[in-house]
């Protein structure tokens, strides 16, 4: 992975040169080497920096080191002053002025790219469409007694637009808990990371979980109710999601052990998996018996894991 990298950053660095060098001789940029080299160097600096984070596993995570920070804010080059969309499509008319005289381009060629982008945002919105009707239906009445007539009559579409972003009700249920759980998930590991020691990280992180899953009820309900033994894909994707936060906490752990007697003794792997069962029991309990407020549940499990 670390050859990976550096030779990515070696070759970008050649295109961000060699843009310079056509900058600084009056060069006519005839290939867009600028949009090269700015579309080049800011995908490849979200990409190293995740390959970082990946690295360093829990620590990636967390203030304590710089890596988290990088790759924030290595993204905002794949936005500002031209997206990395908006580049690629300079590059391709520059690409297109030079086609050699005498041989026709065809007109499709031309067009393509942005009928191939419109015709993706269009399944996109289609697919978004079908799966916010299956989150709704999913946590209202449950995986069982949901179909795929009702997602799709909820959603205004069709079966076989259905069929065509999902193979079966499982598979769709499947996407629903990668793309909103995950996004809780992160959510929860954004916050906990704002913490300026390893006590506050833990307590942000447990508050957060909590509050997220009340206040976004219909995710929880899915992540820690629905999905509970429906198959073995549902479950390892549970359990992957889950495993993000018990994999921070139990670094956390690790990482106050050599000067926090209340971890001192504690295993970081099975406190890390502890947490996350006592949220999920917590949460699925008073998610089907409203009545509590969600920050003193998430202040009392504070007092028993992060005192």
């Amino acid at each position: 992975m670390l050859a990976d990298m550096a030779t990515e950053i070696e070759a970008t660095r050649a295109l961000i040169w060699r843009a310079l060098w056509e900058g600084r001789s009056g060069g006519e940029f005839k290939k867009a080497e600028g949009s090269m080299a700015k579309l080049k160097a800011g995908e490849v600096a979200v990409k190293v920096t995740e390959q970082a984070i990946q690295i360093c596993g829990g620590y990636g995570y967390i203030r304590d080191f710089p890596v988290e920070k990088w790759h924030r804010d290595a993204k905002i080059y794949t936005l500002f002053e031209g997206t990395s969309e908006i580049q690629r499509l300079v590059i391709s008319r520059a690409l297109a002025r030079d086609w050699p005289e005498g041989m026709s381009l065809p007109a499709p060629a031309l067009r393509t790219e942005a009928v191939t982008a419109r015709k993706d945002a269009r399944l996109e919105l289609r697919r978004m469409r079908l799966l916010g009707a299956a989150l709704d239906l999913f946590a209202e009445r449950g995986y069982e007694e949901t179909s795929v007539g009702a997602i799709v009559a909820r959603a205004r579409m069709s079966k076989s637009a259905f069929y065509e972003h999902f193979k079966t009700k499982e598979h769709c249920f499947r996407e629903v808990l990668l793309a909103e759980g995950g996004e809780l998930i992160r959510d929860v590991l954004a916050v906990a990371a704002t913490g300026h020691d390893h006590h506050e990280r833990l307590r942000f992180g447990i508050t957060r979980f909590v509050t997220a899953c009340f206040e976004r009820s219909t995710v929880a309900r899915l992540l820690i109710v629905e999905s509970v033994g429906l198959s073995a894909s549902i479950d390892d994707v549970r359990h992957e999601l889950q495993g993000r936060f018990a994999s921070a906490v139990a670094e956390e752990v690790r990482h106050a052990m050599p000067h926090d007697a209340f971890y001192a003794d504690k295993d970081p792997a099975v406190f890390g998996r502890a947490v996350v069962g006592a949220v999920n029991d917590a949460v699925s309990y008073f998610l089907t018996h409203p009545g509590v407020d969600a920050d003193s549940l998430a202040a009392s499990l504070c007092r028993i894991f992060a005192p």
